[in-house]
């Protein structure tokens, strides 16, 4: 196996790996390693060396083309779950630039796309109509068991002293010093 081909690989496992570590949580101190490896391994993978063997360059290619979409897809998904509303406080800012974010992500998709034909036009249609009806089922059966079960009084935040308390309860089982919270 040939150098350039175990460093695809293994970026794509550093990746891989960061993203898991950083999946651990702020309670566990390895979770601060993930994204420093998973930025290790984007940039080994973007600044590989010419001279791929077929199957790696045409996925390399495939991925380093996928970029700039897959970098305002993200970006806008992290704005517009900043924004979401918590305790009903929305914040409209971070919302619409990751709406927007998202949407230029699909113009970026769909620039550059070759002319589409009729056939597919009409499978993208149907497809469209499949999912259309699969959310308006989903949103159908969330009304009907909200209003049958009703809304609950939704929880306040905790309060300073509250905030307190737990901190010091998760301290003394954890065994740390409650400065991570």
């Amino acid at each position: 196996m040939e150098g350039s081909v175990l460093l695809i690989w293994g970026s794509l496992a550093l990746m891989a790996g960061g993203f898991s570590a950083h999946r651990m949580g702020p309670s566990f101190q390895r979770s601060r390693f993930g994204p420093p490896i998973i930025l290790l391994g984007l940039a080994s993978f973007i600044l590989l060396p010419n001279g791929l063997a077929n199957p790696e360059a045409e996925m390399h290619d495939s991925l380093v083309s996928s970029l700039p979409w897959l970098t305002a897809a993200t970006v806008g998904t992290f704005l517009v779950l900043y924004g979401a509303p918590t305790y009903w406080k929305l914040q409209p800012v971070p919302v619409l630039l990751g709406w927007s974010s998202i949407f230029v992500s699909w113009a970026l998709i769909y620039s550059g796309t070759p002319f589409l034909d009729s056939g597919e036009i009409l499978r993208c249609l149907w497809a469209l109509l499949g999912i259309t009806l699969g959310f308006t089922a989903f949103f159908i059966v969330t009304w009907l068991s909200g209003r049958n079960y009703g809304m609950e009084e939704e929880a306040s935040p905790l309060n300073d002293e509250e905030s307190r308390v737990v901190t010091s309860i998760l301290s003394r089982r954890l065994g740390g010093d409650g400065s991570g919270f």
